[in-house]
């Protein structure tokens, strides 16, 4: 977990402190390549905790096509509050403990492209055996079916001759 005790910035409102975190979390759907790097400053002011900072890390991510690890590189800015009540759709926090696993997690996951290639020539899985065509050549066809019973057949009358 990532928490950051803010018992001295409670003391001192207003003021800003440092906050520096270097480590693996434990993160569902997410492997890190290399360890996240986080940098922020906070203040409190009330019951609210302004954090600000940067984070970068490498996270081993599949690629879209044909499923192998791709390292990705990560590197974000944030401006974040929490408070105790979760007002203003912020983040919230209990005692002198914030806990910033949920907010790492959301910056990390929303980094993220939709699309991620190991390479641009990646060939991807065969759709009929599932072998990586960048490693392997497999014998399937690399026909569509004209089978009565495929329900996409249909779309093919509406794209002849370039027309909708």
């Amino acid at each position: 977990m990532i928490d950051v005790d803010v018992s001295r910035a409670v003391n001192q409102q207003g003021d800003l402190f440092r906050f520096e975190y270097s480590g693996c979390p434990e993160m569902p759907d997410l492997a890190f390549d290399k360890p996240l790097r986080l940098q922020a400053e906070y203040s409190v002011s009330d019951e609210t905790v302004r954090l600000i900072g940067t984070m970068e890390t490498v996270l081993e991510v599949a690629c879209t096509r044909c499923l192998d690890e791709v390292p990705f590189a990560v590197e974000c800015d944030f401006d974040e509050t929490f408070t105790k009540d979760g007002a203003d759709d912020s983040y919230t926090y209990n005692g002198n403990i914030v806990e910033l696993d949920k907010m790492v997690y959301d910056y990390l996951m929303l980094s993220l492209p939709q699309k991620i290639l190991c390479g641009d020539d990646c060939k991807g899985l065969c759709p009929q055996c599932g072998a990586n065509r960048n490693r392997e050549a497999c014998d399937c066809s690399n026909q569509v079916s004209d089978d009565e019973n495929n329900p996409f057949n249909k779309l093919k009358d509406l794209f002849k001759d370039g027309e909708v």
